[in-house]
């Protein structure tokens, strides 16, 4: 038993020892994506934030059915926040982020959490919500791309 659980804790050491060392650039490079993306919903360029995802990526949102995954996420996102749109008569929407709250990397993963306000008209009438976006992205040969998306409100 003993030459067992030493044996462990010399793997998890080398496992550790060996673990690559998350770079400045690639936080900056993370954070960067995730503005970008924001920037692009925020233009209504949909292929510009979608470039930014994986085909298997899954976007949590506040918008029914609250989850949407794989290659259609994105379409299937946009076109259920257009029905929720036109029933709630929302329309100017934007969204900004603050500074990130915490940037983890850890090899070819990644997780980004930052302060958000989503802004737009509701009958006409400028409505601010402070949320939060949590992203976690993985890292291919070419690029980072987003795994998965979560957009939530702080309260309401």
């Amino acid at each position: 038993m003993r030459r067992i659980l030493a044996s462990l804790c010399l793997l998890m050491t080398i496992g550790t020892a060996t673990a690559a060392e998350p770079t400045s650039d690639d936080k900056a490079r993370v954070v960067s994506l995730v503005k970008e993306a924001v920037d692009a919903w925020s233009r209504n360029d949909i292929e510009g934030a979608k470039r930014h995802m994986s085909p298997s990526v899954v976007l949590l949102d506040s918008t029914a059915p609250y989850i949407f995954q794989g290659p259609t996420a994105v379409a299937d996102w946009v076109k259920a926040y257009a029905v929720e749109s036109k029933a709630l008569d929302i329309s100017d929407s934007w969204q900004t982020l603050g500074e990130p709250t915490e940037v983890d990397v850890d090899g070819t993963h990644a997780y980004v959490v930052l302060p958000a306000v989503y802004g737009f008209k509701q009958h006409g009438e400028p409505v601010r919500v402070n949320a939060t976006v949590t992203v976690v992205l993985g890292k291919s040969s070419k690029d980072w791309s987003f795994l998965a998306w979560n957009w939530a409100p702080n309260g309401k």
